[in-house]
């Protein structure tokens, strides 16, 4: 949503589903008392009076959101704060855009400090980010809008919650001053005496800084954390589990982005010690796994870690022959370790530690060479204090050996989702991850983590073949999410998959580079019923001819689709009669052809059904602009419709599409144009 004080400079004309508008005087956005102007507001039903002097009338009636904006506008600082007070049982709309205006200064004065801690109790999600922002003064207050507008896309997203139904996200904007402290800002919020006790998703994005800074907040009620860095470091900062999992003793969900190094004290401090009895391993001391695992192959996988010993230590015990389960109702056989369900494990317990300070991370750890009891030792009472509740982690960009993340595993017997990208861009072409991806380390990773159900990678093409992706798969039979995207995931890969994971609801093999691989693939959507996800971004699937790829086309047996990626060859009325057998899509992708959804008879109009298409990305059609009926036809038949993304085009119709967006009542539609 743009602010108001855009929306004035390009007044809209259109009728509304209420028929009522407001109109507002353009004096109410100076610094006057509401007084002077209050004469000038009119309510109409069912008409507009002609435009007065001084006054913009509106003709679209203002949402709920605008006009909060609109009284916002011209209130002083100390009066704001107030409001977030007095609206606390409207925090749901009214107070995160009250802070939508506010300023970096404002929190130099006491008052309104008071009055944001008191606001922030109520939250239930924080969005911190540090990025560039420009400053856009006028009126009564100076209104800073971070880059592409990063504001509309927090405030209006739809955060769930199965605790509250009356759940709040408030995103924290900060200065571009370089002598303000913002980050003492957020630290202020939860050092708080009272604290923010309903605090569940924290989101920190920091720019050059160390993420360990992250780790001096105090949250102990957070179960979603997500830490990202920008920037290219001189030197990667290190950050260890044991520091995380102390400051967030609860979390349930893990993200970590960015270029710094995640290691584990245990994996460290084993290391050091065997390095200093002269029995080999890697040294811990080292700033990147890729140096390590490049000069010591032979200490990869499960070589330095005795396994059978420390599983000894866990609450609980892990068969290891090969056997049957059932899961679900379905038998499945192979050579798994059988656990006790999620919900019977133990429950951890964390010894109270202080949150880690700055100095403590430029301290080398560690320094004393430990004996083999004391090593025993430090195992235990690390088992004891590290052993999380965490089921979903997310790794992007972040450097992490086999050795730490075995050791990562063995903290985190409940995870459930695994997912690990690296992500390659032009001034970077490295490779961060060289493992050896031995059959010791993925047992013992599939011993480590046994519940696993979903697991994501993306490394560059020659860091993981296709037996050893086959390999996981006999590994992790209970996966309902397989994604190796730019991987040699081929033809026997899936059929492994099919044979062992018989629970796979998602699949992602976009980028593939296995040949004659889109035969299997096409024959895999004619017969597995159970897809809901289907990501296959770079392959084309052709519909102007009966056989592609040696295989009949036949209509795809996945129905209840949800999630769609992928390229057609056909015409547009093609394309959209075969979506049409896919009622349930909520995410909609067309990677190719460049396309035309005009006129809609032909095109859109088989979709008619996919009322629940939240997400539409197509390609257009180059010097063909999009036009106004088919924008109204997407509004009128996909209500749910949230992002309208199109690529391509010579002339961008970002503003144009947003106007009729209005116009047709859907103010909040995101749309997104790329030009060529």
């Amino acid at each position: 949503m743009q602010s108001i004080r855009s929306t004035l400079s390009q007044p809209v004309a259109t009728s509304t589903n209420t028929g009522a508008a407001v109109t507002f005087p353009s004096s109410l956005f100076h610094p006057r008392s509401h007084q002077q102007h209050q004469h000038h507001v009119r309510l109409q039903h069912e008409h507009q009076f002609p435009e007065l002097d001084n006054v913009v009338c509106f003709s679209v009636a203002l949402t709920i959101p605008e006009i909060v904006l609109a009284i916002a506008a011209f209130l002083n600082r100390s009066t704001l704060a107030r409001c977030a007070v007095v609206c606390k049982d409207w925090y749901v709309i009214f107070q995160p855009l009250l802070f939508r205006i506010v300023k970096a200064s404002d929190f130099d004065q006491p008052e309104f400090v008071t009055s944001f801690v008191n606001h922030t109790r109520f939250v239930t999600s924080i969005e911190w980010f540090q990025e560039s922002a420009s400053t856009l003064t006028g009126g009564a207050a100076s209104v800073v809008v971070p880059k592409k507008q990063a504001w509309h896309n927090r405030l209006f997203s739809k955060k769930s919650s199965s605790s509250s139904n009356n759940n709040t996200s408030i995103p924290l904007r900060t200065a571009t001053d370089p002598h303000s402290k913002p980050f003492d800002q957020l630290k202020l919020i939860l050092d708080h005496t009272d604290g923010t006790p309903a605090l569940e998703s924290l989101s920190v994005r920091i720019h050059n800084q160390d993420p360990n800074i992250v780790l001096t907040l105090q949250a102990p009620t957070v179960t979603n954390l997500q830490i990202g860095t920008r920037g290219y470091p001189a030197r990667k900062p290190k950050v260890f589990m044991e520091d995380i999992l102390r400051s967030f003793p609860n979390l349930v969900h893990l993200t970590l982005e960015g270029l710094f190094t995640l290691c584990s004290q245990a994996a460290e401090d084993r290391s050091k010690a065997l390095l200093g009895q002269g029995q080999g391993g890697t040294s811990g001391g080292n700033e990147s796994s890729s140096s390590s695992a490049a000069s010591q192959p032979q200490a990869q996988g499960i070589l330095t870690f005795p396994v059978q010993q420390q599983q000894q230590q866990q609450p609980f015990q892990h068969a290891a022959a090969a056997h049957t389960t059932t899961i679900a109702g379905m038998t499945i056989s192979g050579p798994f370790p059988v656990t006790p369900q999620v919900e019977d494990l133990p429950t951890p317990t964390f010894t109270p530690v202080s949150p880690p300070t700055d100095s403590n991370y430029n301290n080398d750890k560690g320094k004393s060479t430990l004996s083999n009891n004391s090593l025993s030792s430090l195992s235990t009472a690390k088992a004891q204090t590290s052993l999380s509740t965490i089921k979903s982690l997310n790794l992007r960009l972040v450097d992490i050996s086999q050795e730490n993340l075995l050791a990562l595993a063995r903290q985190m017997p409940r995870l459930q989702s695994l997912l690990i990208e690296e992500f390659l861009v032009p001034d970077m072409m490295i490779k961060i991850y060289r493992w050896t991806w031995s059959l010791d380390f993925i047992h013992s990773l599939r011993n480590s983590i046994p519940h696993l159900t979903s697991i994501r990678m993306a490394f560059p093409f020659d860091s993981i073949k296709e037996d050893t992706i086959i390999e996981i798969l006999k590994s992790f039979p209970l996966l309902t999410t397989v994604g190796f995207r730019n991987s040699f995931f081929g033809t026997r890969a899936l059929e492994v998959m099919q044979s062992h994971c018989k629970f796979v609801e998602c699949l992602d093999v976009s980028f593939g580079n296995s040949r004659g691989f889109k035969g299997a693939l096409l024959q895999f959507l004619q017969t597995w019923s159970k897809l809901r996800e289907f990501e296959a971004d770079g392959f084309v699937f052709s519909l102007d001819k009966p056989i592609d790829d040696d295989v009949p086309r036949t209509p795809w047996a996945c129905t209840r689709l949800e999630k769609l990626v992928c390229g057609f060859s056909g015409t547009e009325s093609m394309i959209f009669q075969h979506l049409s057998q896919l009622p349930l899509l909520s995410s909609l992708t067309i990677s190719y052809p460049a396309i035309n959804i005009t006129p809609i008879e032909t095109t859109l109009a088989w979709m008619a059904k996919s009322t629940r298409l939240e997400y539409f990305w197509f390609p257009q059609t180059r010097h063909v602009a999009v036009e106004r009926a088919s924008i109204v036809w997407i509004l009128e038949h996909w209500p749910e419709l949230k992002v309208l993304h199109v690529a391509g085009g010579l002339v961008s119709q970002r503003e144009v599409v947003q106007q009729w967006c209005r116009e047709a009542g859907r103010p909040n539609l995101v749309v997104e144009f790329d030009r060529v």
